[in-house]
């Protein structure tokens, strides 16, 4: 399970939606799409160390909306989520191809609703740990993981020299086709980021820098 937030756990928090340096990245289920990315972020500021989610492991919902979920393929950052939220944790050393994977067929088995019949209770129903023994997970071989993975994962670098007025428009494109499902959530958030970043110098009257490292 995820962090529980309560403050009769770990006291009182401050909650944003603008993104604070010194404060938790916090994604929770409900956040969670249809398509193995998230919504939106949300900013929890508290002096306790938390339970934060490392590179590889998957955020998976198994209370109401079940069978959602998100690889964390790159955490630089103290991204934690709540007590809703079972959090799979990848071995030392384990395959980023089987992590993905994983979070895929969990997907897959929402999508066409096996896991409704695991779960149990009202309100979407929950997925208990113990219900988790009937899910039989595919042994293929690592060439086929690594074809269904590619659709999801498949990072995709832009050229810097491309980044002018003339070649961007081109250089985009070339890069949206080129990138997995991941990465182009990732882009558009971190384009988002972006926007909000270079209004909010706008109206403060500074001076605005805008960069495509992401």
């Amino acid at each position: 399970r995820g962090q529980n937030l309560q403050v009769s756990q770990i006291g009182h928090s401050i909650y944003t939606e603008l993104y604070k340096s010194n404060f938790y990245k916090l994604v929770r289920p409900t956040d969670l799409t249809n398509y193995g990315t998230i919504s939106k972020y949300e900013y929890l500021g508290n002096p306790n160390k938390l339970q934060t989610i490392n590179k590889g492991d998957i955020l998976f919902s198994a209370e109401g909306t079940i069978g959602k979920f998100y690889v964390f393929t790159d955490v630089n950052d103290r991204t934690i989520t709540n007590i809703h939220g079972i959090i799979i944790f990848r071995e030392d050393g384990g395959n980023e191809v089987d992590s993905l994977f994983l979070g895929l067929f969990l997907g897959y088995l929402r999508k066409v609703g096996t896991l409704d019949y695991l779960s149990v209770g009202g309100q979407g129903g929950s997925l208990a740990q113990k219900y988790w023994k009937h899910i039989r997970i595919p042994n293929f071989r690592q060439p086929k993981k690594e074809l269904l993975v590619s659709l999801y994962h498949r990072p995709a670098d832009y050229n810097a020299t491309k980044l002018n007025l003339l070649e961007f428009d081109s250089e985009d494109s070339r890069v949206t086709m080129e990138s997995g499902i991941a990465q182009l959530d990732y882009q558009l958030h971190k384009i988002k980021e972006t926007l909000v970043s270079a209004l909010w110098n706008i109206a403060q009257d500074d001076e605005v820098e805008i960069n495509f490292n992401f």
